[in-house]
């Protein structure tokens, strides 16, 4: 009956080691497949990092440029006022001070 018991006892830790053995291969596998997950995550999170950095340049850039081209627009703008200014100014002249060269002084301006 002892040798029964012992055989048993021995058979229930084999099996009870055969468990163990098999729960901690299921959870390596979990482990595994969870540092997998990490590490897809880890990557595209790197990669919404270079794109926002890139996206985020990319706007910087625009509204850069957006601005040298609005002083651009401006200058010009200011440019045609004067000289809408000037071509009002030489309507306004009679015709014989155009003949004798009586600009107004805005107008000698623009010659030099």
């Amino acid at each position: 009956m002892k040798i029964t018991a012992l055989e048993e006892t021995k058979d229930n830790l084999n099996e009870t080691i055969r468990n163990q053995k098999e729960e901690l291969k299921t959870k390596n596998q979990d482990a595994d497949q969870i540092r997998q997950d990490y590490n897809t995550i880890k990557e595209e999170l790197e990669n919404k990092r270079k794109e926002y950095t890139k996206l985020s340049n990319e706007k910087n850039h625009s509204d850069e440029r957006m601005k040298q081209l609005q002083e651009e627009v401006n200058q010009l703008e200011i440019k045609e006022n004067n000289y809408k200014n000037v071509l009002k100014q030489l309507d306004n002249m009679s015709f014989m001070d155009r003949i004798l060269g009586r600009y107004p002084e805005d107008i000698k301006e623009l010659k030099g």
